[in-house]
Order: C-alpha cells, then structure tokens, then sequence
C-alpha cells in the first residue's frame, strides 16, 4: 500500500534525490495520501513532506536544497493516524529519520511501555513507536544494527522499514517481516524499494529479502544481509529484473482505460506462453502434478482475484470433475478447516504480496505441510511466488490502474488452460479437443474488440446515470460476473453497488429496488436465459430501470422492457466471462469520469493491499 525508496550513490558528488522522487512517482500506482523524503547532505538530513502528490514533493526538495549521497523517500496510505504532515514519512527523532510500510499490531503496549519511561510523542502513526524503540536502544548503548534488530524483535505485525541514523548518514538498514522489501543492486547505486519493477528502472538485478532479514546499504560500500534473530551475515544471489513494460498511457487519458484496451493482446500472449503447440502441452511446469490423486482444487484469493476464482470454479468443476471451493484469503485463518493431503491449494495475486493471501499462505504451509501449492501471480518474482511449490505466471505486463482489468482477464485465461490440462491429464480431454479449444479462444479473443467498439454507447449511457444504488444481476458464470462489475463500480464510482445472483432477488435485494435503481442484467441468451427474465420483469414492476448485456436474440426478447441494451457477440461458456468483463469494466470507467472521480487512483483504495 505505501511505498518505500532508499537509495545510496557510490559516484562522489553525485546527488540521489532525483532518483529516489522518480521511484516514488512509479509506486504512485499503489496509493498514498502524503509523501515524503529525507537525504543526507552536506548540512546534515534534511527532510521534506507533503499532503498531497510527488510533484509537490518534488517542488519541496527544490526549494529546501535536499540533495545529497544517500536517501529515503515514501508515498504513504494513511492506517494509523490521519494524513497530515506530521503524520507523513519519513518519522524524525533525534537519533534518526525512518520510513514504514505496513502495521504494528503491538504499537499501543509499545507506546505505553515507552511513555513509561518518558518518551513523548508528536503524533499518532504506529511509525513513531517503532522509531522511538529504536532510539531507546541507541539510548542504551547498543550499536545501529543491533539496536534495529533489538526494535524489530519487539514489534508484531507485518510491515517493513528503513532507517537512516544521524549518527551515520552514509548507510540505510532496512527490515522486512512481511511486507514487500528487495535490495536494488548496481556497480554506481545501491537501492532499497517496496516493488521490483520499481527498482527495475535502476538497476539490472535485485536481492529478495526474507522475512526476519535485515539489509545494509552504504555509500561507496558494497551491500550486506543479516538474520534479524541471530545477527549471522546471510548470502543472497540477486536474480535479473527488466524494465516495466507500461511506462507512459501513450494516447489514452488513463492507465485503466490503456489496459482495458490492452486485453486482446494480453490474452493471446497468455496463449501464447502458457500452450506449446508443437507438443499439444499446457503448462509443462505442472507436469508432476498427479491430477488424478487430487480430490479438490481450494482457490484463496481477495477482491478481483476472489471474483476470478468464482469463475474458474465453475470450469473447474465442469471440465475436470474435481469439487472446487473458493476461499476469501483474509477469512480463511479463522477457521479450522477440514484439510485433506489429497487437495491443491491455489493462491491468486495479481501481486503476489496481498497481505491476506499470503498469511492464507502461511497458514497452510502451517497446517498442512504436505499439501501441493500453487501460486497464480503477474508477478513472478513476488513472496507468494516464491513460497509455493508451483507458478503460473498470467503475463498480464504491469498494471497501473488501482481497478484490475487486464489482469483479472489474464487470470481468467490461465484458469481456463488450467481446466484443459488437468481434463487431459485425466484422460477426459483429447489433445485434439484441446487444441480446438485454444483455437476458438485465438480467433475468439478479435472479439474483444467489438465489445470495446460499445466504448461510444457506454460512455454516452453513462453521461445520464443518475441513480442512488446499482444492483448486477445474473446467473452461474454471470453471477461473479455480476459481482465483478459491482465490485469495480463501487471503487470508481463511489455509488453503492451490489452483484446479486439472479435467483437470489426475491430473498431480499429486490427491496432495494426502485425509481433511482440501475439493474445491471448479464443474461446472454442460453438455457438459463428465460430464469432471469423473469427477474427483469420483477424488478420492471418495481420501477428499476435495466441496462442488459445480452448477445443478439436475448436483446430481440428484452428490448422493449429495458432502459437501454449492450449488445454483444456469440460466446460459449469458456469464452463469456472474457467477453463480458469488458463492457463491466467500461461501465464503472465512464461512470467514474463522468462523476470527476479520479480513476487511476479512486479515493481509499491502494493497487498493492500488503497490509492486513
């Protein structure tokens, strides 16, 4: 959610601050309400904070001279404390400066215990307690390193620092328990940053940090790595990083408007990646996977990759004949759940640093050691990623945009190759059927762009929303759908918004429905069809107004009871779900324009959710 950026120079002279304010213009993308940076130079640190964006801060830097050798800078997502100035990172004592991402679930006993022996606090952020610890320790003698790791042994949550002490302004420490933290490494900079493709644009290689491991950077120095328990030096290989592929929005008005039009060409890369059509293979990784001595198939996932997840479990289920359950990460500690040796556990991350997948992840190493793994992530060098057993990477390319769009389609993708390979692995595909399959879903994906070309309809339609609630409405593989659009208008729109099964309206939500209520029907014409037809006419009856997306012979049908009609192509049932997420996606966009809402980043809302 905030984001971190700290950086040493080994070029004498040189001057950091430039680099660390453009790492923190990247993590933008994440959410924040405030920033701030504090560099050494040659009249001590200096410090400069705002409320407000990156180029604020910048103008800040600029008028107070802060330049210097080494640096730390943060974007920060208000937990604790509203945002404000003092609130804002980098922390200030008088032994040193400190930015923090994540939560000290233990702050308030800490505080109490440190007031005890008569520190003062300015303000009200768990920040300030864990840099007071520090600087209790320093105040007991303890040399830097050992007083960080004296403080972080003490704290509980899942969070990540750096601290830069006055006493030696040439070096940053760095902890990470939890939360995201990598090294950045070059022959001229050093860098400590909360993303890889953040540091990406620095330097060729990057050091994943552990958790319970503490980093040293100093300028002129090399870098080194420490168990957080035991002060043991700790080798770590870097591994190679490239540059972020979505580095401007080219010619289109939003990040999120570029990647909902970018989702044909990710698609076929998806394809592309994941299918080998001269061996007739679907992800050759899963190979040693026995898929027949799977007995189900657990999906853990939060917000948008939840929502996937409910789509593949109708796939799943359908092709493979494995039971499939879907489980919101963030719950599922709670629960003392009936766990079989014989079950595969899915983790789904865009990031693959959701705070709540990966304590689910935790979770299950926990109580059920022996238990296949496999993570479903965009980002392949993520601690998810690297705490399962197996990856599917979904080559979505980085996404911007807070509101998913091309990732949740790319995840869409990955779980319908992955349906296809356990169905042939058990023998109730061909590799012929197959390879038809993945043929449909190649000359199916033009088909996106003529759900993209209703973008004109969409836009005008949504220029005269003027309601008080949206309810989505739609059956099977429609009804996470439903939820899907409802979940990306609420975020962007800020207009209440509820996904409904289409059966379920009579059971409560049809009491909602008014004169100032949308009803978002997704029924393309097919068995189900006729079912929720009937509740269009229900909520009719009670003056609801229905915008319908539905494909030719179900608009034929509907027309002259809805408000108005999206029209889109023949699909079957693995193909819908692609289709169908584009107008959703352009429906909550043009909303949010036309309300003044910012849609890259809505208010509240952080790309990146690490912490809980």
């Amino acid at each position: 959610m905030c984001g971190i950026v700290g950086a040493v120079s080994n070029i004498a002279g040189d001057d950091i601050a430039p680099h660390i304010l453009k790492g923190l213009s990247i993590l933008e993308y994440r959410g924040y309400d405030s920033a701030g940076l504090a560099v050494s130079t040659s009249h001590g640190i200096r410090c400069v904070k705002v409320v407000g964006k990156i180029k604020a801060l910048e103008a800040e830097a600029l008028a107070h001279q802060v330049a210097g050798r080494v640096g730390i800078g943060h974007t920060r997502w208000a937990t604790h404390g509203e945002p404000s100035v003092q609130n804002a990172h980098p922390i200030e004592n008088s032994h040193l400066f400190l930015v923090h991402n994540g939560i000290i679930e233990n702050y308030a006993a800490i505080k109490q215990m440190l007031q005890a022996k008569g520190h003062k606090f300015k303000g009200d952020t768990d920040t300030e307690v864990i840099a007071a610890l520090i600087k209790d320790h320093l105040d007991d003698g303890q040399k830097a390193l050992d007083a960080v790791r004296s403080a972080v042994n003490q704290c509980h949550g899942s969070y990540a620092i750096l601290v830069m002490l006055k006493s030696a302004p040439e070096q940053i420490i760095g902890y990470r328990h939890g939360a995201p933290l990598l090294l950045g490494i070059s022959e001229d900079r050093h860098y400590f940053g909360s993303d890889a493709g953040m540091l990406a644009e620095f330097v060729l290689q990057v050091v994943d940090l552990d958790d319970g491991e503490l980093a040293v950077i100093t300028a002129g120095s090399d870098y080194a790595v420490y168990d957080a328990n035991t002060g043991a030096k700790v080798t770590r290989q870097g591994r190679s990083v490239s540059k972020m592929d979505a580095a401007s929005k080219g010619q289109y008005a939003h990040y999120m408007l570029k990647e909902i039009h970018e989702q044909e060409d990710v698609v076929l890369k998806c394809l592309s990646k994941s299918y080998d059509a001269h061996t007739r293979t679907i992800f050759p990784e899963l190979d040693d996977i026995n898929w027949e001595k799977v007995s189900k198939i657990r999906l853990l996932a939060c917000g948008t990759s939840r929502i996937a997840a409910e789509v593949a479990k109708h796939w799943l289920e359908k092709y493979t004949k494995v039971a499939a359950e879907v489980e919101i990460a963030s719950e599922f500690r709670y629960r003392t759940p009936v766990i079989h040796n014989d079950e595969l556990f899915v983790f789904i991350s865009q990031s693959g640093e959701t705070a709540d997948t990966l304590a689910a992840l935790k979770y299950v190493r926990q109580i059920a050691p022996k238990n296949k793994t496999l993570a479903i992530v965009n980002a392949v060098g993520s601690t998810i990623a690297r705490g399962v057993n197996h990856i599917i990477p979904i080559h979505a390319g980085v996404e911007i945009g807070v509101a998913s769009t091309k990732a949740f389609t790319a995840t869409l993708t990955v779980f319908i190759l992955l349906a296809f390979k356990i169905a042939a692995a058990k023998g109730l595909m061909s590799a012929s059927e197959v390879k038809k399959r993945i043929d449909i879903l190649h000359n199916f994906a033009s088909h996106i762009q003529n759900a993209l070309s209703l973008e004109l309809h969409i836009s005008a339609f949504c220029s005269e929303i003027d309601v008080d609630k949206i309810l989505y409405i739609g059956r099977a593989l429609s009804h996470p759908l439903a939820m899907e659009g409802a979940l990306k208008m609420k975020e962007l729109s800020y207009i209440p918004s509820e996904g409904v099964a289409a059966g379920e309206l009579k059971h409560g939500p049809i009491a909602l429905v008014d004169e100032r209520t949308l009803i978002v029907a997704i029924a393309p014409y097919d068995e189900l069809f006729l079912k929720t037809a009937a509740n269009i006419q229900e909520v009719v009856a009670r003056k609801g107004k229905v915008l319908l997306l539905s494909n030719e012979k179900g608009a034929e049908e509907l027309r002259s009871v809805c408000h108005d009609v999206l029209i889109l192509p023949e699909s079957n049932d693995f193909t819908m779900a692609l289709l169908y997420a584009i107008p959703l996606q352009l429906l909550a966009y043009y909303t949010a324009l036309h309300r003044g809402n910012d849609v890259d980043q809505p208010r509240n809302l952080a790309k990146s959710v690490t912490v809980e």
